[in-house]
């Protein structure tokens, strides 16, 4: 088994492995770890904690999560373990319900979460989709995703015209609450959640989810394509430090940043957390790409279009990852038969061929680049870097 995904509590370079044994009957999770003190030359890694539980029926196929995490804000985190029976593949597609399981540091089961995802998929891939959130003296899990409202009420007419209950859903913030049950976030000052941002550590340690929120302009009979957007953090199952965002009132060309993809930005400053912000990418011009970050430690929005860098051939189709430090965005760019680096903010950039044509579809794309940061030996940085496949640059 790979080391757990995601670290959220106040040690993330503490590195702890948990060893998964299945069966049909049976689920068996070993902690591989260094010990309490976390000294290499006096603690060498070894199973330190087991735990056998009862397994849930799979009907797909099955997909596992780790994470290490202070729910309950005691200075002591726990190992969660998140296992999916993936049924959206099954003929008929089914929702693919999730089983949360909380250990303490020895291993001992502490709760057991079974949700059905009937009326919103739990997420698919935690890393990215997942984040932690205050409810009262726990964090919970909460995530943006599409689906139904899970507190709707039917009155008698709807139940004539709609005896069948049909609900179109929509994007949603969700979370399970101290009940396990399944509640949302709604609305304020007519502000929607669209997204979530890249979190802070702070943020992670004290169960805050930033997040972005819209609001068109137009109205049911009189559509428009301008959304005023804000940037709010969610706690409690509340919306709080609600700030409405004015970058395009002060000259910016106008983004809707709704029609585009999202990820995070990455810092290349050793000091700071390891995101720095969020940027969305989409097309922008013709044959171009454009990419726009907001930077959470000065709240700014830095934008630009990336266009072809020999003429008409090779346009910028893929923004994969963005970073961020003191000397400015830069970005790692794929087109058909290339993999570009764009230092934005003094426009430049290099690039390496990937030694054939290609298109990329979206989910090889994802899993076939990973991000990484190395530290600059004369400068108190990190370099951007990126992890491709063998011949592919």
């Amino acid at each position: 088994r790979l080391p757990i995904a995601h670290y959220y509590d106040q040690a993330p370079q503490f590195v702890d492995y948990i060893l998964f044994q299945y069966t049909k009957e049976k689920w068996t999770f070993n902690l591989f770890s260094q010990g309490d003190r976390r000294d290499p030359k006096k603690d060498p890694y070894s199973v330190v904690h087991a735990a056998t539980i009862d397994a849930s029926p799979i009907e797909g196929i099955y997909y596992d999560d780790t994470s290490r995490v202070d729910v309950d804000f005691d200075g002591q985190s726990e190992y969660v373990i998140t296992i999916m029976d993936i049924r959206d593949r099954l003929d008929p597609p089914k929702a693919s319900p999730v089983t949360i399981m909380y250990f303490d540091r020895s291993m001992k089961l502490q709760k057991r979460t079974e949700y059905d995802s009937e009326v919103a998929q739990f997420p698919n891939n935690p890393t990215t989709q997942m984040q932690w959130m205050k409810l009262g003296k726990r964090k919970v899990p909460s995530w943006l995703g599409w689906g139904k409202d899970p507190n709707k009420t039917w009155g008698l007419r709807e139940l004539w015209e709609n005896p069948d209950k049909d609900e179109e859903g929509e994007i949603r913030f969700y979370y399970l609450d101290g009940e396990d049950k399944l509640q949302t976030v709604g609305e304020y000052e007519e502000y929607k959640i669209v997204d979530t941002l890249a979190p802070r550590m702070a943020d992670t340690l004290a169960g805050q989810v930033p997040v972005l929120m819209a609001k068109p302009r137009g109205k049911e009979n009189a559509q428009s394509y301008i959304i005023d957007f804000a940037i709010a953090n969610v706690i409690d199952g509340e919306i709080k430090d609600f700030k409405k965002l004015d970058f395009f009132e002060k000259g910016l060309n106008y983004r809707n940043l709704l029609d585009t993809r999202v990820d995070s930005v990455f810092s290349t400053d050793i000091s700071e957390d390891l995101y720095a912000g969020t940027f969305w990418f989409g097309p922008g011009n013709l044959k171009e790409t454009r990419i726009s970050a907001l930077i959470r430690s000065n709240t700014s929005l830095l934008d630009f279009d990336i266009a072809a860098l020999r003429g008409e051939v090779d346009a910028a189709l893929w923004a994969r990852y963005a970073y961020f430090g003191k000397t400015g965005l830069s970005a790692f760019v794929l087109t058909n038969t290339e993999i570009q680096f764009h230092d934005l903010t003094r426009n430049q950039a290099t690039w390496t061929s990937l030694n054939r044509y290609t298109f990329y579809p979206d989910y090889f794309t994802s899993n076939s680049n990973v991000p990484f940061l190395v530290r600059d030996r004369f400068r108190k940085s990190y370099l951007p870097s990126l992890f491709t496949t063998e011949g592919s640059g």
